[in-house]
């Protein structure tokens, strides 16, 4: 006999899924939960409108419509800021991606196209890309239950199964399903009593049986998994022991980031310049950054210090090393900065030279003219990491660089003007892997944009002004 769960779980249309770990249980604010409910609930008629709606005491705007045959057309935005957007797929599948307040997705839920809910991933609302969890639906014992993963910073992965109830009964439960059936409360102590514990517990992921054939499929000649004979003691050992043997430098993975950082790391160490020499000459003031997208905005530039004479200064935190003299030092409200380099016949700072914090700490490293940054030239944080490589003006980055976020280690490499991306520009990620290649101005996105999603397929975007305007999948037979 059928229980009741199992009763609604047997033609269960699920609206929307809410993680306790990630947001609030609570549909009122889900504009897409009550769209697709109106849809389901009237026989697939299409639904469509554009409106002003406030969720969670703030107003957005969404246009949308939701027919069936075709991808979902929706587009929310807070304050011209993009909130939700879809990516549509060519056999009309989609993706609907929110936007945390840092303009990063941080929810993606996709959907076929049938409009039937496959999963749902959650993602880091400042690091980009960053998966934390992943949730989608499965029948087990005739109940519609729920998989989830979660993604450590470690990269561990835990998974569980979690069962419904239609009532939580004081259970604090990790999910809530808004479906045809009503609302269900989901948990893992409401799994049945036959059911297997999860893997957080016991290691072994819940609600799934694999054979040797499921190994086997594309494999011209599969190994008799069910009969080899079990490893000895001896061949345990062999395999628990790590592997100690240092891989050779000419065959280690290639990362343009760790590459460029690593030459500046060496360089700083060695006491080298960019240019390969012994430094005879140090650098600056406070790193510059730009209130750019690209670069955090708590290191914005100071105004330029001005240079005074070595016996003007009498309390130096910096003491530069015996063999080598400040050719001057520059006196700032943050403390006494040395510089060493060439000097034209108005003290001015040309040609090459280095800048120093108070501390010791490098602060540029490069061209000078006329007293300003102008050439080639590294600038830095405030804890010796690269802030800036590249082309300088008058001050100004602006030409060829590269810029390195701190906040989560990603970097834009393009065209510079006026210390903001300019002109095409490439992102990468804090290990070298590709983020995107987009058009800027003024330090925003302007045009389109080149990415790719998760099944490796071309997503192109396109930008007006840094808001996201639209988002298409470009498939294997286009």
């Amino acid at each position: 006999m059928l229980s009741s769960l199992q009763r609604l779980s047997k033609d269960m249309i699920i609206y929307s899924v809410l993680l306790a770990d990630f947001e609030k249980l609570d549909f009122k604010n889900d504009a897409l939960a009550g769209v697709r409910a109106n849809f389901f609930n009237s026989n697939r008629c299409t639904q469509s409108d554009k409106t002003e709606l406030v969720m969670n005491g703030e107003s957005l705007s969404l246009r949308y419509t939701m027919k069936d045959g075709d991808a979902l057309s929706w587009k929310m935005t807070q304050s011209q800021r993009p909130y939700q957007t879809v990516v549509r797929d060519s056999d009309h599948a989609y993706c609907v991606m929110t936007y945390s307040d840092k303009g990063i997705v941080c929810k993606r839920g996709y959907y076929d196209n049938r409009h039937q809910w496959l999963r749902t991933d959650y993602f880091h609302p400042v690091k980009e890309e960053k998966l934390l969890a992943r949730v989608s639906p499965c029948k087990i014992d005739g109940l519609m239950a729920l998989q989830i993963e979660k993604i450590a910073d470690d990269g561990a992965r835990t998974r569980a199964v979690l069962f419904p109830s239609e009532a939580p009964n004081g259970v604090k439960c990790a999910a809530l399903v808004y479906s045809n059936a009503g609302m269900l409360w989901y948990d893992v102590r409401f799994a049945p009593t036959s059911f297997p514990e999860s893997e957080e517990e016991h290691g072994a992921a819940a609600g799934f049986s694999f054979s040797s054939q499921d190994f086997l499929s594309s494999v011209s000649e599969p190994l008799d998994l069910i009969h080899a004979p079990a490893l000895s003691a001896e061949d345990v050992a062999a395999v628990a022991e790590p592997i100690t043997e240092d891989i050779p430098e000419d065959e280690k993975p290639y990362s343009a980031y760790e590459r460029i950082r690593n030459i500046l790391f060496e360089a700083q160490k060695t006491n080298k310049n960019i240019f390969g020499e012994v430094a005879e000459y140090a650098e600056d003031e406070k790193a510059v950054s730009s209130a750019s997208e690209e670069l955090p905005e708590e290191e914005t530039a100071g105004e330029e210090p001005q240079p005074v004479s070595a016996e003007a200064v009498e309390d130096m935190s910096y003491e530069a090393k015996p063999e080598e003299e400040a050719t001057i030092q520059i006196k700032t409200p943050g403390g006494v900065y040395a510089y060493f380099g060439q000097l034209d016949e108005s003290n001015q700072r040309v040609g090459r030279g280095r800048m120093t914090a108070p501390d010791g700490t490098p602060v540029y490293e490069g061209a000078y003219n006329m007293d300003k940054r102008d050439g080639f030239g590294i600038c830095y944080y405030k804890d010796g990491s690269p802030n800036y490589v590249g082309d300088w003006s008058m001050g100004s980055r602006s030409g060829r660089g590269v810029g390195f976020r701190q906040s989560d280690g990603t970097l834009h490499a393009g065209q510079w003007t006026d210390n903001k991306p300019s002109g095409i520009g490439a992102r990468f990620d804090n290990e070298g892997n590709f983020l995107d290649v987009c058009a800027y101005e003024n330090g925003v996105r302007q045009g389109k944009s080149l990415s790719f999603d998760e099944q490796g397929r071309v997503l192109i975007r396109v930008w007006e002004d840094g808001e996201l305007v639209s988002e298409r999948v470009i498939s294997d037979e286009e």
